[in-house]
């Protein structure tokens, strides 16, 4: 599954002028097309360790039925789960020499701000918006090896789980 791990360079890049605070069962589900076929995957917030300010991340997979297969789960540092949740957009914006844009993915129409990114090999395209879990709409990637990447808003939300 080469396209999720594509998707987690996108979904957690270090934004140094984004701030808020995240909370427990913060999630963004996003439908994943690539390699002829497309999934929908669930990105959770869960527990926070304040002494060592780290959070616990996990990812699922979300099966046509609506349940949810778990796949993942990482220890992530508070700051950097931090950075990920965009309280002023224009300000990121400018910092990471996008545009502000409309954009409309499933989960509705977002002011985002748009940055293309170009590495050997490759273009990665992704809109951020204000107040969203992980900060990321949409995302289009096109690597010469692994072809076409798109990642697109389904839900957003919380939803605190015990």
């Amino acid at each position: 599954m080469r396209y999720l791990i594509f998707s987690a360079v996108g979904l957690f890049t270090a934004f140094s002028t984004f701030a808020s605070t995240p909370k427990k069962g913060d999630y963004a589900k996003e439908a994943v097309s690539a390699f002829g076929e497309t999934l929908v995957t669930k990105t959770i917030i869960g527990d926070f360790n304040s002494i060592e300010d780290t959070y616990i991340v996990a990812k699922y997979l979300v099966q046509a039925d609506g349940t949810e297969q778990f796949q993942s789960s990482d220890v992530v540092s508070g700051q950097e789960i931090r950075t990920e949740f965009i309280s002023n957009l224009d300000s990121a914006c400018a910092g990471l020499r996008g545009s502000i844009e409309l954009v409309t993915v499933p989960a509705g129409i977002f002011r985002s701000c748009k940055v293309v990114t170009t590495y050997p090999g490759g273009q990665m395209t992704t809109w951020y918006a204000q107040d969203i879990p992980f900060g990321v709409v949409k995302s289009l990637g096109a690597d010469s090896s692994s072809g076409l990447d798109e990642h697109e808003l389904t839900a957003f939300g919380n939803d605190p789980q015990d």
